[in-house]
């Protein structure tokens, strides 16, 4: 194995631990990984509130595309760490549920409007024809006016708090169910009542500890390496050293940077001017998670719900009691918890400051709770992220590639959700398999399957 000096890690959440777990695993002693805050996980930690209810940052679940993170998932839980689910997820429109995805169930929407929604992806399979320029054209043109109109459109603009008419569609693929025009006739006119498309039709959740349990006991395989409290502040590429708000600094020969990419860029000495204004033109939106936790039984057997429409505040509801019964309190229940998500960026602010009293009303106006649950609420739990999604803007990929172009000669790999700023591959998995292939190209030369310069 090729000595490549000290490697310094910043941040300890999936992608930071995976390289930290190669790091361990091949024996590479030199190196040492600095977060933030006071526990790993960054945004797939989980808290605890007053009332004992376990809360994570997001609808988080684990399905995996790597054996790799399969096995270190295994390591760092065991054989049985996990609970497997299969996945039962629906949209809300109309005042009715619809199976997930959308565009494969129109049976259960009412008939004038699955015919509009049939009508509308026969309009669009036979007049496909212009290369869309932009997301929101990608989607008409793919699923045609009325599943756009009544589902995707409203959707993703909730979700994005961008305008559609800015964003690319390169980041599709398996994150969107595509639709053809004999795949959803078939379903209408088929009992199949499955709604099995996707990667995480059966997904995995930790049996304790919430999905933060996962990244905690990764950390701890780290021993002595991890650094907690160390927020960088500023990066020294020539002279290859990193200074820490605390005022400490460390030298490093290699460096991977899992902190936002534009923030990395801001923190760099000597940075030019274009590389400066291609990173500060990156775009993410933020997020609003907000916990109900309550004295009751969970209604259904659901797991989550999206909310399309604009009289409710979230775009996601999750039954994250259903997840694992130890997310809540151990005596006195039985307890349900409910976890809402709400996008906000600076063109699309919060509905108001009361946002908690919002999702109430909004789980009321959703039938999720009733008047008389009210009383039963023991909890309410909110939480910031100012780094929610990586927005792939129109203009993403050349900004990215500038960025890259300028970090990557002087032995810095930004990595990870926001360090490579790529929504397509920044689950938990593709996050923690970035930073075990950085470590691979660094130490042996090996190309990265998970990460690419676009």
């Amino acid at each position: 194995m090729r000595r490549e000096g000290r490697i310094v890690i910043i941040g300890a959440g999936p992608t930071g631990l995976g390289a930290a777990y190669r790091l361990g695993e091949v024996g590479y002693d030199d190196y040492d990984i600095y977060e933030a805050e006071s526990s790993a996980g960054g945004l797939s930690s989980s808290y605890t509130d007053e009332a004992g209810f376990t809360w994570d940052l997001g609808g988080h679940v684990h399905f995996s595309h790597y054996p790799y993170y399969d096995e270190a998932c295994r390591q760092a839980l065991g054989a049985e760490g996990f609970l497997t689910h299969v996945r039962k997820s629906f949209i809300q429109v109309m005042d009715r549920l619809v199976r997930y995805p959308f565009q494969h169930h129109l049976k259960d929407l009412p008939m004038e409007s699955a015919l509009e929604c049939l009508l509308g992806i026969a309009e669009a399979t036979y007049l496909r024809s212009a290369t869309p320029k932009n997301f929101l054209e990608w989607m008409t043109g793919v699923f045609g006016k009325g599943v756009v109109r009544l589902f995707m459109e409203p959707y993703n603009r909730k979700v994005w708090a961008y305008p559609l008419e800015q964003m690319s569609f390169s980041w599709l693929g398996e994150r969107v169910a595509v639709t053809a025009l004999e795949e959803t006739l078939r379903a209408v006119l088929s009992d199949d009542g499955s709604d099995g498309w996707g990667p995480n039709t059966i997904f995995r959740y930790p049996k304790e500890g919430g999905t933060g349990l996962l990244f905690a006991r990764l950390a701890e395989m780290t021993g002595d390496r991890l650094r907690l409290g160390k927020r960088l502040v500023s990066v020294n590429p020539a002279k290859g050293r990193v200074r820490f708000a605390d005022g400490t600094e460390t030298a490093y020969d290699r460096l991977i940077s899992t902190i936002p990419l534009d923030r990395l860029v801001s923190m760099m000495t000597r940075a030019p001017a274009a590389v400066r204004d291609a990173a500060a033109g990156l775009v993410h939106n933020s997020s609003i998670v907000v916990g109900v936790g309550l004295r009751g039984d969970s209604p259904s057997d659901r797991h989550w719900l999206y909310f399309p429409e604009d009289r409710f505040p979230f775009y996601r509801l999750t039954y994250l009691s259903r997840y694992s019964p130890a997310l809540v309190p151990s005596t006195g229940g039985p307890y349900l918890s409910l976890m809402c998500e709400i996008s906000l960026s600076a063109l699309s602010p919060p509905p108001d400051d009361n946002i908690e009293e919002r999702v109430i009303e909004g789980l009321c106006a959703a039938d999720i709770l009733s008047k008389g649950d009210l009383s039963e609420i023991i909890s309410v739990s909110k939480r910031f992220l100012k780094y929610a999604y990586p927005v792939p803007t129109t203009d993403r990929d050349r900004r990215l590639r500038a960025v890259v172009q300028f970090l990557e000669p002087l032995g810095v790999l930004s990595r990870g959700r926001f360090g490579a700023f790529r929504y397509e591959v920044g689950n938990m998995d593709h996050s923690f398999m970035q930073g075990a292939e950085a470590v691979e190209r660094i130490l042996f030369k090996r190309e990265e399957s998970v990460f690419q310069v676009p």
